[in-house]
């Protein structure tokens, strides 16, 4: 199941060109992996440590995801990972099929897994989910707060776009309920 929360009250249009300053000054420094460029997935990304950049609007869209994975967990949840990185790109050549599963570490353990996307700026460019029965298209909706359990696999749509699209993506582990 996929849930969506609009923030367009939440988060400004201020904060949202702030996060984009953020994600390409970031991405400089913090790039996607150590392979970089010569990893397999999508080379335009930022490291997994996005949300401990310390800054204001950072700090928005992280509260924001938050308050949205509630409507996944309405309960009281404990995080045992955090991941989240800034992804752009006006070409998507191809179709890039994956999942945000972790595997544990240091002997973790969690109950779930939780995935989101933001979308920080207009596109036609959706979010493609496949599950065993059908195939989910996003409608991108900026300043909303997409949710979904992260074995689904998904990729960006394929395509070229006049402006540069960004996104927040995020992946938490989570014990929920003790559990």
């Amino acid at each position: 199941m996929i849930f969506n929360k609009d923030y367009s009250e939440a988060i400004s249009d201020e904060v949202v060109a702030e996060t984009i300053d953020i994600i390409n000054k970031y991405f400089s420094t913090n790039k996607c992996c150590e392979n970089y460029p010569k990893c397999l997935h999508p080379k335009q990304q930022t490291d997994t440590k996005l949300f401990n950049v310390d800054n204001k609007s950072i700090k928005v869209m992280k509260n924001t995801f938050y308050d949205a994975v509630k409507l996944f967990y309405p309960n009281t949840f404990e995080v045992i990972y955090e991941k989240a990185w800034g992804y752009f790109a006006n070409d998507l050549p191809e179709l890039t099929w994956h999942n945000h599963i972790t595997e544990p570490e240091n002997g973790d353990t969690f109950s779930a897994e939780i995935s989101g996307i933001l979308y920080l700026t207009k596109t036609d460019r959706r979010t493609i989910f496949d599950t065993k029965n059908f195939t989910i298209l996003t409608k991108p909706k900026l300043k909303t707060w997409y949710i979904w359990p992260s074995e689904l696999q998904h990729t960006p749509q394929i395509g070229k776009t006049d402006d540069v699209r960004y996104v927040i993506a995020t992946s938490i582990g989570v014990k929920i309920n003790g559990k």
